[in-house]
């Protein structure tokens, strides 16, 4: 008798599969790496962010005080974990949203 083929895996293998704690995004502040101004909700909550020059994905990250893996699950369209960012392409900070 022959053996089962193995199971395909689907999903992303990029993002890790394993449970992210979700929150809002934090603006901690201008850093090398993110020093555009974000886009506000009423309430004050920073809701997206345009890419300009100089930016990466890892530091608009570590700026919102968002774990990468969280960052990139609210923007499924980032490819590459981030590395393939353009000039104002805008990235979603709001955590209730999939950009």
């Amino acid at each position: 008798m022959a053996e089962a083929p193995a199971p395909e895996l689907t999903g992303n293998p990029e993002v890790p599969a394993e449970p992210i704690p979700e929150g809002p995004a934090v603006d901690l502040g201008a850093i090398p790496g993110a020093q555009a101004a974000p886009e506000y909700d009423g309430a004050g909550n920073p809701i997206s962010y345009t890419v300009i020059e100089g930016d990466s994905f890892f530091d608009i990250a570590q700026r919102f005080d968002l774990p990468m893996q969280q960052l990139l699950r609210m923007n499924p369209k980032v490819a590459g974990l981030g590395e393939d960012i353009y000039l104002r392409q805008v990235i979603n900070l709001d955590w209730t949203k999939t950009g």
